[in-house]
């Protein structure tokens, strides 16, 4: 196990206000939690690694909860098709969280997939993408997403290097995980709530300075 290197575009917009500090970062294989205000570049510097991996030819999987949260449409639709009227009516009264759950249920199975695939191969590495997974879930719901979809993940590529990179709104995906700071690159834990709250406010307060 060995930590990737990559080179990130600190200034995207070219307005002069980097959005990151460091031009270069570190990820080891395991979970990195990416932490910041909404808005800080969490999603931008997980599609900017995703890039490299994608060109670099590396294995990857990726998961937006904006673009692939919203099951409602696609589950309603395949339990009309099969005559289940019942599972259509519960799927269109479902919560937000209800149905990033069953999202989540068919990213657990790509990625299922996508590690026989890469065993097959005989490959080394696998990038996993999850941006927003967090968002509409409860504690107890983020929890089960840890233990059940996380673990198992690891446990299941145990011939794999799998870099699992994940974007997190709530301190309960950040608890006694490795969380990378977007803006300044570096590696951090929190302790408590407080000081995530702290940080969460300070990350604020530079995106800010950015538009002012």
């Amino acid at each position: 196990e060995k930590a990737m290197k990559f080179k990130i575009e600190t200034n995207l917009y070219d307005d002069g206000k980097p959005m990151f500090c460091k031009r270069q970062i570190e990820i080891e294989p395991g979970l990195t939690i990416l932490v910041g205000c909404n808005g800080s570049g969490k999603t931008t510097l997980l599609d900017q690694i995703r890039t490299i991996v994608r060109d670099k030819e590396i294995p990857y999987i990726k998961y937006n909860n904006l673009t692939d949260g919203n099951e409602t449409s696609y589950s309603m639709s395949m339990a009309a098709y099969f005559g289940n009227f019942e599972q259509m009516s519960a799927t269109f009264s479902s919560s937000e969280g209800e149905n990033i759950a069953l999202s989540l249920g068919r990213i657990a199975e790509k990625i299922g997939r996508k590690i026989k695939e890469c065993e097959e191969d005989h490959k080394t590495q696998l990038f996993i993408f999850m941006d927003g997974i967090d968002s509409g879930l409860s504690i107890d719901a983020i929890e089960d997403v840890k233990k059940y979809l996380f673990d198992t993940i690891f446990q299941r590529a145990k011939d794999l290097d799998v870099y699992l990179i994940v974007s997190a709104n709530d301190y309960t995906l950040t608890i006694n995980e490795r969380c990378l700071d977007v803006y300044t690159g570096d590696y951090k834990r929190f302790a408590s709530y407080e000081s995530y709250y702290k940080f969460i406010l300070q990350s604020r307060e530079r995106k800010d300075q950015r538009f002012v």
